[in-house]
């Protein structure tokens, strides 16, 4: 996968500008798309929550699925997830196992909830892997989904990087959004905001629906690790939406940071990008988060420390209340 172009999250520039005709384009293609697909969606027994974005590349949906999955564990609903396994080369559906399947077989992130004891499927086509799961849970979790309209969600959960907001507000390819945030809040039913509202995001998002509930939460790195890294030398990679959240979430912590490599989000490390980082071992603690070690090949996991991390809501008991109701409409 390809790295975000960096005149995404800045001001209209030139070539956003020169581009901006392309995104019309695409705006208006994806808008037919949707709607000549959204009539031919199916409704699922299960209750189906989605998590989803409006930009390319990593707004934190994933952690929310994880913290979704920790809610329901404490409920009497049984419960899945469903991802269409992103960069995985099983075309599925299938229930991932962790005995037998790889992050190259079903993806870095569903291998991730997997190792954490959830219950993942996964498939190319949502649809089919939705009628699959629904006969063996009563709630189904969509990691991503929401421009996808073959199957009806009864709960869409906005998610958005309180870092980059909606970068230069542009669509594809001329910024970073699929659509915009108009017709993406009339169909959301709560927006997720990971990390400090460094855009202004929250102004706008009222501006375009001045009731969605909103919920802020941050990343929060494992204390004893934490704790045990924080007077060495520590050199970082990763390969996720946006890299520079986990090197500058180390450095909060007081963590010095010697060195970093970004890698594009899913990267399927090879043995030269691998060897690059791994040239430090001796002189450094080689740190990574919990998505990139599901890719490191078995020979150079000893040498990395996996740096877990998780989800924590500013009000969580407001949205765990916000969760409940949804469950009883």
């Amino acid at each position: 996968m390809i790295k975000a172009p960096k005149f995404w999250y800045k001001d209209k520039g030139l070539l956003s500008v020169l581009l901006s005709p392309l995104s019309f384009f695409y705006a208006w293609v994806s808008r037919l798309v949707y709607n000549h697909r959204v009539s031919k969606a199916i409704k699922s027994a299960a209750k189906v929550i989605c998590v989803g974005n409006v930009s390319i590349g990593g707004s934190g949906k994933t952690p929310v699925v994880e913290s979704l999955c920790k809610f329901f564990d404490k409920t009497s609903y049984t419960h899945c997830v469903v991802s269409r396994g992103y960069g995985g080369e099983k075309i599925g559906p299938l229930i991932v196992d962790v005995q037998r399947d790889t992050s190259k077989d079903v993806g870095d992130e569903p291998m991730m909830l997997a190792q954490q004891g959830h219950s993942v499927w996964v498939g190319k086509n949502r649809k089919v892997t939705i009628e699959h799961a629904e006969d063996m849970a009563q709630v189904i979790l969509m990691d991503d989904g929401f421009q996808n309209p073959s199957v009806e969600k009864d709960v869409n959960i906005l998610v958005f990087d309180g870092g980059v907001g909606i970068g230069n507000g542009f669509h594809l390819p001329a910024g970073p959004l699929r659509e915009g945030l108009d017709t993406a809040l009339k169909r959301s039913d709560a927006v997720v905001i990971i990390g400090s509202d460094k855009t202004n995001l929250i102004m706008r998002l009222r501006r375009e629906n001045t009731d969605i509930p909103i919920f802020k939460a941050y990343m929060i790195p494992d204390k004893n690790v934490i704790r045990r890294i924080q007077k060495k030398r520590v050199v970082a990679f990763a390969g996720i939406g946006r890299p520079e959240k986990f090197f500058q979430m180390l450095r909060n912590y007081g963590i010095k940071i010697v060195q970093s490599f970004s890698f594009a989000d899913h990267t399927s490390y090879s043995e030269w990008e691998l060897m690059r980082v791994m040239a430090h071992k001796n002189t450094a603690t080689i740190v990574t988060t919990t998505k990139d070690y599901v890719r490191v090949p078995a020979r150079y996991k000893p040498f990395v420390t996996v740096v877990p991390a998780h989800l924590e809501y500013e009000d969580e008991k407001e949205f765990h209340a916000f969760l409940s109701r949804q469950l009883k409409d």
